[in-house]
Formats: C-alpha cells, sequence, structure tokens
C-alpha cells in the first residue's frame, strides 16, 4: 500500500507521527472526504492490524485515510492524576 509518511510537532514540543493514504484527485468544486484513523493508547499507526484492511476498504470507497500517533503511543500514557481524583 502506498502511503505518504507525514509529521507534526505539538505546541509542547512532542512528535507526532502518522501515514497518509490519499484518493484520486478532488474534482473542482467537490469536498474532499477523509477519515481519521486512531489507535488505542500504548499501540501505535503502524502496527494495527485493524487499519491496513480498513484503508484498503476506503480508498475504494474514494476516501483519504490519516493513521495517525496519539501521545500515548507505544507505551502506557505517563500522565499522573492527582491523588483522590477518581474517587466518587
Amino acid at each position: 500500500m502506498h502511503v505518504e509518511l507525514v509529521r507534526t510537532v505539538t505546541r509542547d514540543g512532542l512528535r507526532l507521527d502518522g501515514a497518509l493514504t490519499q484518493t484520486r484527485s478532488v474534482s473542482e468544486g467537490s469536498s474532499p472526504i477523509a477519515a481519521l484513523l486512531l489507535h488505542g493508547v500504548a499501540s501505535n499507526f503502524y502496527t494495527s492490524s485493524t487499519f491496513e484492511p480498513l484503508i484498503a476498504k476506503l480508498k475504494v470507497l474514494g476516501i483519504a485515510a490519516l493513521s495517525a500517533n496519539t501521545r500515548g503511543h507505544d507505551t502506557v500514557f505517563p500522565a499522573s492524576v492527582a491523588v483522590g481524583a477518581w474517587a466518587p
């Protein structure tokens, strides 16, 4: 599958990578359609067993797809929670 690797950097300096799968060009006057595919916590866009077949089906339908990492990629998100924050 042909993809374009993309990258962005958040305001606080975290680099997030992804893969863009484009479809045929959009005709003048029409709106492009795209799907954003995000993995779960501690995963990443390049090892998802769900994304590849889904992206192939979206491409057949003429829908571009961006699969991208989130802050919690590859490891469990290291956020800290104040004590008692989850108390009822």
